[in-house]
């Protein structure tokens, strides 16, 4: 509890506190929040005398604890914890997104060397080491997620009174006059009409599907342009609204908006023409907004713009090009869409891109066409990304529909040598890759649907003594023409990685040992390629096979030296039989067997492996039979299906 070395008295005081908490480890994580800044004792015995320890009732001991460690926080941080009573309970909270509310609401501090939204992570991580925040989440694409206990939520709602209003389903819409924070869940009740000119107070709005709005329930009638005309205070709009194809122009009056977030609209096909008026906007989400066909001209005007999640260039006159990014200066993650309806080099090149340091991940996007189209256009495809090169800070990149003979030189020459992560997908024309083999920092690399790759040669690896030092994820995907995978003798190759995916590259024969593997994904491959990754591959604990060509039979010895196997799943339209080496997996929790049609019998040695949890054979339609003595011996399952 944050003692300090020759303060001898507080480990006394620190058990006695320890032991008022009555075990309750939310209690003890919030008076250890509060302890672990405190250094004198008498800050300590204050906390071991607080009358708060003379409540009976535990419940309300807890409550009181609660409010102690609320009592501790500096003023802004109550304001960005008390705020988040705007979201009802149970509900899910993304870490940015609360973020951004704290931000646009003014709760974050400024401070001279630390951007805004580096100080929100550092109230997020506060409000997570003292237990208002709980079960931290991260999905593979890095967005955080929290929760918040009901008895915390209803601190917060306390604290902040009327100032937040949440509406739940089908509850009839009574906002106080206090109301500056709205959160509006979906609804499909006609009772829950919204007259927005009511609701000037506003700060922020959250709005679900379906919401009516003076009795219209489309944001995109005509007839309701004026929707949010009188909403001058707003700083951040949120719009939860699938079907809604164009936001009302009234949203150009919102002056003050700082944040606005259309994460959910994904029927959306243009944003206002007018939207450079948004003076002070500084967030614009637009992730999967994928029917977005342009953007308006001059959005290069918004000088507070800091984080614009896509671009999209769009083909007809009157569209912003892409040198609207020239003079933004863009933080974070940028996806720009459209490329081939660039109009010239020139524009292309007043993007700015290699100016723009603060950028960590950039995706690069061309419609993908078929190779007689592209070259009947004449597309310039290979000029277009040499100008768009990122600053060298770049941690992600993603090219997507790239119909150039060669990838720029950029990459080539390896500019960004501070990448993590690459993709490269539907680069059809591709036949060389770059040697991605030299970035140090590289940790996951994924290659699909490269249909004139024919050979990845010495020139993959790069010239170091460890090719593809901090690689860890690969995948490579439709490449049919794939033929070779040169092995470069006398140099360490893949020391890290740990997950493999090879699908759809039916003529590859040969890889090299990949003696680190954890997790192997295969399909559309040949067996003599299973056959030699499964020989050097002695680690794993999964494995995925789907549809291996010729595959009748698990080859012999195939599954021998698996002794630390914890999930196998075959999928095989040709599977026949399994091999009786089953039983040698002595750590083996799952098995799927899924759509393998012609499997008629399990083997003996299934009932063998005590460790199976969870058995699934769906879609097994020929299967007649379990092995002869059943499956007595599985003595760990937990869950069949079939």
């Amino acid at each position: 509890m944050g003692i300090k070395e020759g303060n001898v008295n507080l480990d006394a005081t620190g058990r006695q506190i320890l032991q008022r908490c009555g075990g309750v480890p939310l209690a003890i994580t919030a008076i250890g929040s509060i302890l672990c800044s405190k250094s004198l004792e008498s800050e300590w015995l204050r906390v071991k005398d607080s009358e708060i320890w003379a409540l009976e009732d535990e419940g309300k001991r807890i409550l009181a604890v609660l409010m102690l460690s609320y009592e501790h926080l500096p003023p802004y941080m109550k304001q960005c914890f008390s705020f988040c009573s705007l979201f009802p309970k149970d509900s899910v909270m993304v870490k940015d997104e609360l973020i951004g509310l704290w931000m646009a609401n003014g709760f974050i501090p400024s401070r001279r060397l630390l951007d805004l939204h580096d100080t929100g992570c550092e109230i997020f991580s506060e409000l997570t080491r003292r237990s208002f925040l709980q079960e931290i989440k991260e999905d593979v694409d890095g967005t955080v997620t929290c929760k918040m206990l009901d008895l915390i939520h209803d601190i917060a709602t306390t604290i902040m009174g009327h100032g937040c209003c949440v509406i739940e389903p089908n509850e009839r819409l009574k906002i106080p006059k206090t109301a500056r924070h709205l959160f509006v869940h979906n609804s499909s009740s006609s009772t829950n009409i919204m007259d927005l000119s009511k609701l000037q107070p506003l700060h922020s709005l959250i709005l679900g599907n379906e919401i009516s709005f003076c009795g219209i329930y489309n944001l995109s009638n005509p007839a309701h342009n004026t929707a949010f005309k009188s909403l001058k205070q707003l700083r951040y709009l949120c719009l939860h609204d699938g079907n809604m194809k164009t936001l009302p122009e009234s949203t150009i009056f919102l002056y003050n908006l700082q944040t606005l977030n259309l994460q959910y609209c994904h029927s959306l096909e243009m944003l206002p023409k007018d939207t450079r008026h948004l003076k002070n906007l500084k967030y614009l989400d637009l992730r999967s907004c994928s029917l977005l066909t342009s953007m308006p001209v001059g959005l290069g005007q918004l000088s507070c713009l800091r984080k614009l999640s896509m671009f999209v260039v769009g083909k007809d006159i009157g569209c912003g090009g892409i040198d609207e990014l020239k003079e933004l200066a863009l933080v974070g993650e940028l996806s720009i869409t459209g490329l081939h309806n660039i109009k010239s080099l020139t524009e292309a090149k007043n993007a700015n891109l290699k100016k723009k340091q603060n950028l960590s991940s950039l995706s690069l996007s061309w419609q993908v066409e078929s190779l007689e189209t592209s070259h009947h256009q004449h597309r310039n495809d290979e000029e277009i990304l040499n100008v768009l090169q990122p600053h060298s800070s770049l941690k992600k990149l993603c090219i997507f529909g790239y119909q150039g003979d060669r990838f720029p030189y950029w990459m080539m020459d390896l500019l960004l040598p501070n990448l993590v992560e690459i993709s490269l997908e539907d680069c059809e024309i591709c036949d060389q890759l770059p040697p991605l083999g030299k970035l140090r920092f590289l940790k996951v690399l994924t290659i699909k649907v490269m249909g004139a790759l024919k050979y990845i040669d010495s020139n993959f690896y790069g010239d170091m003594e460890s090719s593809f030092p901090s690689l860890k994820v690969l995948e490579i995907g439709m490449a049919p023409c794939l033929e070779e995978w040169t092995t470069v003798n006398g140099r360490e190759q893949f020391p890290l990685l740990r997950s493999l995916t090879i699908k759809c590259c039916p003529k590859l024969v040969k890889m090299p040992m990949l003696q680190s593997l954890k997790k192997l994904e295969i399909g559309g491959i040949n067996v003599t390629l299973l056959k030699s990754l499964m020989m050097n591959a002695t680690i794993l604990t999964s494995l995925w096979i789907n549809e291996v060509d010729e595959l009748t039979d698990l080859p012999d010895g195939l599954l021998q030296n698996q002794k630390h196997l914890d999930s196998l799943t075959i999928v095989s339209s040709t599977l026949k039989s399994l091999s009786d080496m089953l039983d040698n997996l002595s750590t083996l929790e799952h098995l799927e067997l899924e759509s393998c049609l012609q499997l008629e019998s399990l083997p003996a040695g299934l009932q063998n492996i005590s460790s199976l949890k969870t058995l699934d054979l769906s879609q097994c339609d020929s299967l007649v039979s379990l092995p002869a003595n059943g499956l007595q011996g599985l003595l760990s399952l937990s869950s069949l299906r079939i």
